[in-house]
């Protein structure tokens, strides 16, 4: 019972806290607005907040269940290709002010940008749900699916908020580039347009 009710604490402060997230980048889409320094730092802290409770889910496993060694190795295998995907998009940035939206003077398409355009949400979701089928937890899967729902939401707003710096040099992106799955083939930018 004492699980049940910690669990329950922590899925409603996710779910508020997300909520207040939201309703930030919704406001950072209309023209003029950023989402501003703390904007920025309640993202970051409410993904690792997120982290934890994955990782407390994976090492304490309440409501775990049981999977074949294969789908475990397989879910492994996922979570590191997701960190990867996450870290290679942060790093094709070059600087943590853009990582946090508080510097956004060019449309970034080049490298993982050219294949995925979400990569940071991308690699987050495979992470966690790699990570909660290699741990076998029930916990994990609610975390992850709270996450998938957020990342939806949120990569539309930030799409809605490229095209509103960066107009149909943004919409061709976003017409050319996967949300989530990377492709193989690079994005072209034309520049004659």
């Amino acid at each position: 019972m004492k699980d049940l009710a910690f669990w329950g604490v922590y899925f409603v402060i996710a779910v508020l806290w997300t909520a207040a997230n939201l309703w930030l980048y919704h406001r950072r889409t209309q023209p003029g607005r950023d989402l501003g320094l703390s904007g920025s730092l309640s993202i970051w802290a409410w993904d690792g907040y997120m982290v934890c409770g994955l990782a407390a889910g994976a090492v304490y496993r309440p409501f775990g269940f049981q999977l074949p060694v294969g789908w475990r190795i397989l879910g492994l295998i996922t979570a590191l290709a997701g960190l990867i995907l996450a870290l290679w998009g942060m790093l094709e940035f070059r600087s943590l002010a853009r990582i946090s939206a508080l510097k956004e003077n060019r449309l970034i398409t080049t490298g993982i940008y050219g294949h995925v355009r979400h990569p940071q949400h991308a690699g987050l979701l495979a992470a966690a749900f790699g990570s909660a089928v290699a741990c076998q937890t029930w916990i994990g899967l609610l975390v992850a699916i709270v996450i998938l729902l957020w990342s939806l939401v949120q990569t539309h707003l930030e799409d809605r908020r490229l095209i509103i710096l960066f107009g149909d040099e943004a919409r061709r992106y976003i017409a050319a580039v996967p949300r989530y799955v990377p492709r193989w083939a690079t994005y072209q930018h034309d520049m004659e347009r």
